[in-house]
């Protein structure tokens, strides 16, 4: 039985584990990640090496999907470089929808602040223009019937308050 080991980084994490054809290779990292290989045609001394993409360009992989459909898929290699160029893309469509939700959201939060300021500046403005556009006269009279009347309600309050029952018989 063919027998495989796994390093990350030069460290290695697993040593000399049997190969399952039919179960490939299960790794669970210690923050959660999980990495699931399955090979055919597995033969002594076969190495695989694993980098991540350090970014994506879209028009990049683009081109290399235009480039790879117009060859044939009958190689493993020429699957892989079609699988990946189709995760790529797939990635790149992720990335571009988050972002988008992204700008979309703070573009609502500026609308929000926009709708608010010109909220305020509308009742600085109705404030200023009442201050600007007073007819002094008017108001003073206007201050002193309200005066008035404030008199005349808390006469009237005070003098029900001293009513009771007893002074009514």
């Amino acid at each position: 039985m063919t027998q495989y080991s796994l390093s990350i980084d030069g460290k290695e994490v697993v040593a000399d584990e049997n190969y399952d054809p039919k179960q490939g290779i299960q790794y669970t990292a210690a923050d959660g990640s999980e990495l699931s290989i399955t090979l055919d045609d597995v033969e002594v001394g076969d190495q695989l090496t694993l980098n991540p993409a350090q970014s994506i360009n879209i028009f990049d992989s683009l081109q290399d999907a235009i480039d790879n459909a117009e060859k044939p898929t009958s190689s493993a290699a020429a699957e892989a470089t079609l699988q990946r160029v189709i995760d790529d893309i797939d990635s790149s469509f992720v990335h571009v929808s988050q972002r988008r939700s992204e700008v979309g959201t703070i573009m609502q939060q500026v609308e929000r602040q926009q709708d608010q300021h010109l909220d305020f500046e509308l009742t600085l403005n109705t404030a200023q223009s009442g201050l600007e556009d007073l007819d002094y006269s008017k108001a003073i009279m206007e201050m002193n019937q309200q005066m008035m009347a404030l008199q005349a309600s808390q006469s009237a309050f005070s003098k029900t308050k001293q009513l009771s029952l007893f002074n009514y018989l």
